[in-house]
């Protein structure tokens, strides 16, 4: 904290800028660790989980959970400069993974058709569990063949729907968005 930012009551107190030079150091430490506890916090996931849960933030309708809990801060920062392509790719590129194609076409002022192309594949096995005595023993869901069975969807949103709930969050009003989601 500088002295620029201070306004003593009087010039001449000597008792005050004795405060002030005392306090000083603890002032900026305890301004440094503020500014550590909300950054922390701010990239921390279980935030993501709380603003999620309770479906007060947006896009908590259009993103999944799993994915909104790793890129909401990235996303809140794209927030700020809505409407902006550059924006827009990033929080493409943070839900849909760095292979994302995404291209812009303006059609007519305030008309922007968003072309998105992606190959990022959500994997997850079909999983069960049994209980056993007072123990959980979770096992994979198997064909005939003894083959995993494996459920495949893409990253990020599923349909062009959730795509269009989301720029509709995020984009400014007056300007209209077609978006064509493309799974290659």
């Amino acid at each position: 904290m500088s002295t620029d930012l201070v306004h003593f009551f009087k010039e001449s107190d000597e008792t005050e800028k004795k405060f002030f030079r005392v306090m000083q150091n603890q002032l900026a430490l305890l301004n440094a660790q503020r500014g550590l506890t909300f950054g922390l916090a701010y990239d921390c996931f279980l935030l993501g989980d709380v603003l999620h849960n309770l479906k007060n933030a947006p896009l908590t309708k259009s993103v999944k959970k799993e994915v909104f809990r790793e890129v909401f801060n990235i996303i809140f920062n794209n927030l700020l400069s809505a409407g902006n392509p550059e924006a827009y790719l990033s929080t493409f590129r943070q839900i849909f993974g760095a292979s994302v194609v995404v291209e812009f076409t303006i059609v007519d002022p305030g008309h922007i058709e968003i072309l998105i192309e992606t190959d990022s594949l959500d994997i997850s096995d079909w999983e069960a569990d049994e209980l056993t005595g007072q123990t959980y023993a979770f096992f994979d869901i198997v064909d005939n063949d003894d083959d995993e069975i494996v459920f495949i969807g893409i990253e990020g949103f599923e349909t062009p729907r959730e795509v269009e709930i989301f720029l509709f969050e995020v984009t400014p009003y007056g300007i209209f968005t077609e978006v064509t989601l493309t799974i290659l």
